[in-house]
Parts: C-alpha cells; structure tokens; sequence
C-alpha cells in the first residue's frame, strides 16, 4: 500500500497551533503571579468551580478564544478521516482549557471554572468543525457563484473576523428601547470624527473587496447588500451597538468601489482599500497629533495592555481586523507577500514608537508582532490554497 506524502502546508500549521496554544497559555496565566495556597483556600477554590458567574460576553469570548486552536489543530492533522480528526482537536483544546484551570488554581488573580472549560472545549469543537464545514464546500457542496471551487480563505476569514470583532457582546434585544439607543445618534447634532470615517471607509472597502475575491462578478454586489443588511440588522437590535453617520455613508462608497474595475483581481481597487487602511491605522494610532517633548516608555510585553488594564478584548480583535486587512490589501497591490509584510511592519512600527510621546497612548511591541504572526498565518494559507489569498485564478487542482 502506497504511503500518502503529508501535505506541504503540514509544517507550518504545526507551528501556528503550537503559537496558538502559546498564546492562550500567555493569556490564561499571565502576568504569572504565582502562590502556594493554604489548604483551607486550595478548598475554598475548588468547591466554587461550580458557581463562577458569566455575563453573555464572557461566554462568547470564552468559546471565540478557543476556536482558532481547534480550527489550527485540525489542519496540523493528516492521514485520519474528517471526524477523527475534528475529535482530536477537540480533546486537545479540552486538554489545554483543563492544564489551563488547574493551574489558575495556584494564581492569585485567576478563577478556576468548569463553565469555562466546557465552554473552552465548545471553542475548539467549533473552530475544528468551522474548518471541516469550509473542506466539504467543493467537496461535497459546490456553488457556480463562487470564484473558486471554495472561498478564498483570507477573504472568507477576514469577514468572520469582522463580524466578532464588531458585535461584542453578542446580545440581541428586541425591543423599543434597544432601537431607541442604537439610533440615538442621528438624532443630535454630530461631531465629525476623522478617526471614525477613515475606519469606515477602510473597514468597508475592504469588505467590499472580499466579496470581488469570492464571489463571481455578477453576484458580489448582491453578497455585499446582504452584508450591509446584517450589519444594519445588527447594530439596530444589538446591545451596546450604535448606528453611525459615518458607517452608513462608507457602506455607499463601498458599493461604489464594487464598479471601478470589472476584473476579479484588480490591483487598482486594492491600491485603493490599502490606502484606505493605511490612513485609518495612521489617524487610529497619531490623531490628534499632539506629542510631548520627552518620550514615555515603550513595553515590551507582548498583550501587557489588554490583559493588565482591560478584560475588554473588542479593541485588540478590531486592531487585528485592520492589520489583516492591511497586509492583505498590500499583498493584492504589491503582488508579493514579503513586499507587503514590509511595509505594514515599518508603518506599524513607526506608528508605536510615536506613540512614546503621546500621553494618552500605550507604545508597546504587540502591534508589529501581531503584523508578523498574521504574515505566518497568510503564508500558511497559500500552501493550503494555492488562490487563498485572492491573488490569483484557482487552479484545476487544490489542496
């Protein structure tokens, strides 16, 4: 019996499940302060796993955390069918949420939970099974609309970012005062926010520039009326979500960008969302441009801000979104991955170490990591697919 060759994806996916796992071990246990408890409080701990209280965000995030790793530990599998391959995964995030728990016990500022470990575990079965649904698409199921015989993964996975990173806390609430609260703002006079519109507009641009890399011609106008519609939908009946003026202008210019080349791969409509993005990450991380005369200190603790000063993780997946986006509509413009890894790096850097003399901004080095980790993840995904990226026709062959 011949031995099937693993796929050449094989190895960095390793390493990105690897990093992954890392990362949640980083942010499950840092800053690290460890102790030794009593017995009487090693008791008291263990006896309230049962009874840790959880608002609607923390469950969501709780099962979002995890899911990267059941999808990146699927794909580091080979040579095993569909299901047990998403069985494994799930075991090992149920594995690494369980390491996790038991060793909060001996932290000071950590609560072990079982919830949290269900919901952990629930993570990695989605994220695992996420990964096997989008397999089957081409597989099993094929749709003319598409580009590919399956979505381009960057595009597909920037809109799935998109989404978690804008409706935190995830909780719907049908009712008058919800649709009174999300439409508050246009009914006062409204400051202009340089920093709001250039995000818009990047953010929609790139959206827009998604459905030209996954769905046929004549179909990603459609796709793109039917993403504003969620969108609508969501910030009209979300809690904590609020309508924009500036939003609703950037869904029209995204439209618009649908009609400024009728190819597939244009280098113009990306130059264009790259541009975009650009300026959003330079107004986001300068405006209003008012710097101290002696430079403020620059943290090298990768994630020191959201862990230590914020549970909140909504901005970071939202800085994520717009680095992705960035290195993803530079590499569409410039043609080459390494090219647009470059820029985005230098750009990002640039911008936090300014940041050392503005008061009220926090220059540390998780910005220019988070650019080179999502340079890894784009690389693993063209191995995996040879058009994930966009950049060009699928072939007659896939991986």
């Amino acid at each position: 019996m011949t031995r099937l060759e693993p796929p050449p994806y094989l190895r960095i996916a390793r390493w990105l499940a690897a990093a992954v796992a890392l990362l949640i071990i980083w942010g499950s246990l840092y800053p690290f302060d460890w102790l030794i408890p009593e017995p009487a409080l090693l008791a008291h701990r263990l006896k309230t796993v049962w009874s840790h209280y959880m608002s609607r965000g923390d469950l969501a995030s709780n099962v979002l955390i995890y899911m990267p790793f059941g999808a990146a530990f699927l794909l580091a599998l080979h040579g095993r069918s569909r299901l047990t391959q998403c069985l494994q995964a799930t075991i090992a995030g149920s594995c690494l949420s369980l390491s996790m728990e038991l060793a909060q016990l001996f932290t000071a500022h950590r609560v072990t939970s079982v919830f949290d470990w269900l919901l952990n575990t629930t993570g990695a079965l989605a994220g695992a099974a996420t990964l096997t649904g989008y397999l089957l698409v081409g597989e099993r199921w094929r749709f003319r609309s598409l580009v590919g015989q399956r979505p381009a993964l960057v595009p597909l996975w920037l809109i799935l970012l998109w989404f978690v990173a804008q409706f935190s806390p995830y909780t719907p609430a049908l009712n008058a005062a919800q649709l009174h609260a999300s439409i508050e703002n246009l009914s006062r006079p409204h400051a202009l926010s340089v920093v709001n519109w250039s995000l818009a507009i990047a953010s929609w641009l790139v959206l827009a520039e998604t459905m030209r890399r996954i769905w046929m011609p004549r179909y990603a106008p459609a796709a793109l009326i039917a993403l504003i519609a969620v969108t609508l939908f969501a910030r009209l009946w979300i809690v904590d979500q609020q309508l924009q003026y500036e939003e609703a202008a950037a869904w029209v210019i995204a439209l618009c960008s649908l009609f400024v080349s009728r190819q597939v791969h244009s280098r113009t409509r990306a130059g264009i969302a790259a541009t975009a993005c650009s300026a959003a990450l330079l107004l986001a991380g300068l405006w209003p441009f008012v710097f101290n005369g002696e430079a403020g200190t620059f943290h090298w603790i990768p994630f020191s801000g959201n862990l230590l000063l914020s549970r909140d993780y909504q901005p970071l997946l939202e800085k994520v979104f717009l680095y992705a986006a960035l290195l993803w509509t530079l590499t569409l413009c410039l043609g080459r991955l390494g090219f647009a890894f470059l820029v985005a790096f230098a750009v990002t850097t640039v911008v936090e170490i300014q940041q050392m003399w503005m008061p009220d901004r926090r220059a540390e080095i998780t910005d220019p990591l988070l650019i080179l980790a999502l340079a890894g993840i784009f690389s693993l995904a063209r191995e995996f697919q040879p058009y994930a990226l966009g950049t060009a026709r699928p072939g007659a062959s896939e991986v």
